[in-house]
């Protein structure tokens, strides 16, 4: 529950509010994109711009009536459809910023529950987030630069339900995509370095962090104590906090500092450095086993994530008995396996496919009895002409896969391929679940030999 609130958290404060243009609006391209009674909404540009400019792309809303324009839904999407992109054809996605009404009307969703959204009498503008995401995905221009061509298209639902739109026909515009000049690159650093410190729990604040942690010229002189620091001011919120983890590890892999850092969360219970830790191969030390250990004990939610960090680093349980042990016993005091809750089907299934991953061949007892469970686990809707193999379809079956971790450390007996050769979903089911009752049965007698 803990974790539902805060990604809550995250997309209530992840918006920014749509600000004021610079004085120099005037340079900017207007392109105009769709139009309804008083209602106006254009693109404006910079017809040349770089990764420096924070703010040189933006949607504009102008109502010439005297009352507000509500809004039920809002999205747009712009895409590139000059030659250079990816030295592909016109056309290839993504390419550039797009956004939903939380992108267009941020304010009405900086806290719950949501606001109305309305574009008020006047001018209204969203910048940051289309200038961000595109800076992001264009990334550093090469040395002579790129005219970029593209497109965007734009539909607002209004509240009597009227649709606003560029459909059918999208609207064209291009602009210069430049390379920083030296000013622009210290520009560039000062505002990485502002990022950092104060993140924004958002998609588009964390891809234009990831594209200048990128460039060795930008992100260079950030220092661990800053890098760490502001790793900690995401908090509990995940969106976006892998790229500054990534970077980190790539930076200063296994420093002293870092290790501290880490065990220290861990000894506190900060679920999010599991988060973090799981975009770190290259830093491990042996005195963050105990602490993952004791996070895995201590709540079932940290399952995924301790295992995620451990198989990283070689699955210790493999080779090491105890270690395995401990994290099965766990598992089986924890109850999951004989849960008869509402969630029941989904519980176990948790449980048993966490259980075959601790390598704990002494735990195969514990799932006995589950090969005999035929109760579904919800994938009789599954299309055959999408598999290569059929899924666990029935508890028996993830408890199946669960044994033969356990034992073998490959399930892969369970998972024939087939070829569908236009079989019913329902024929398919019938064969690949006689095929497992009887390697179930084969297993069953493995686990009471043993």
């Amino acid at each position: 529950m803990k974790s539902a609130q805060s990604l809550v958290a995250s997309l209530m404060v992840c918006l920014p509010a749509a600000t004021l243009l610079a004085d120099d609006l005037a340079t900017w391209k207007t392109y105009p994109v769709a139009s309804h009674g008083n209602l106006t909404v254009n693109l404006r540009i910079r017809p040349e711009a770089t990764l420096a400019d924070e703010e040189w792309i933006a949607i504009e809303f102008v109502n010439q009536g005297a009352s507000p324009i509500k809004v039920k839904e809002a999205s747009y999407s712009m895409e590139r459809t000059d030659r250079d992109f990816r030295g592909g054809p016109p056309g290839r996605q993504p390419s550039l910023a797009s956004g939903n009404s939380q992108s267009l009307f941020p304010d009405a969703w900086e806290r719950s529950p949501v606001r109305p959204m309305v574009i008020p009498p006047g001018t209204y503008r969203v910048i940051e987030q289309p200038s961000s995401s595109s800076s992001a995905l264009l990334g550093l221009a090469p040395q002579r630069g790129q005219r970029i061509q593209a497109t965007i298209q734009l539909e607002l639902v209004l509240d009597d339900g009227t649709k606003v739109t560029t459909k059918p026909q999208a609207t064209r515009f291009e602009f210069e995509w430049l390379r920083p000049d030296t000013d622009g690159f210290h520009r560039m650093r000062v505002r990485l370095e502002r990022l950092v410190a104060n993140p924004k729990f958002c998609d588009f604040h964390a891809d234009i962090v990831g594209q200048l942690l990128r460039i060795d010229s930008v992100s260079s002189e950030l220092t661990l104590p800053q890098l760490l620091a502001g790793l900690e001011k995401y908090g509990g919120m995940i969106t976006g906090r892998e790229r500054l983890a990534m970077f980190i590890d790539h930076r200063f892999p296994n420093d002293p500092a870092l290790v501290t850092s880490l065990e220290q969360r861990l000894r506190r219970s900060d679920r999010a450095v599991l988060h973090d830790m799981t975009h770190m191969p290259n830093t491990w030390d042996d005195r963050l086993l105990e602490p993952l250990l004791a996070m895995f004990e201590a709540d079932d939610a940290n399952w995924r994530l301790v295992l995620n960090v451990l198989d990283l680093h070689g699955s210790p349980q493999k080779s090491d008995a105890a270690i395995a042990r401990r994290l099965s016993r766990a598992i089986v005091a924890s109850g999951a396996l004989n849960d008869d809750s509402v969630n029941a089907v989904v519980k176990i299934s948790h449980a048993l496919q966490t259980l075959g991953r601790t390598h704990d061949r002494a735990a195969a007892k514990h799932v006995k009895r589950l090969l005999d469970d035929k109760r579904p686990v919800g994938v009789e809707s599954v299309s055959p002409i999408f598999l290569t193999r059929l899924p666990a379809f029935r508890v028996c079956d993830e408890a199946l896969e669960a044994v033969l971790m356990l034992l073998d450390s490959d399930a892969s007996a369970m998972y024939p391929e087939f070829e569908n050769d236009g079989k019913t979903f329902e024929a398919i089911y019938e064969k690949i679940a006689e095929e497992r009752d009887e390697l179930i049965a084969k297993v069953k007698k493995r686990i009471s030999e043993n």
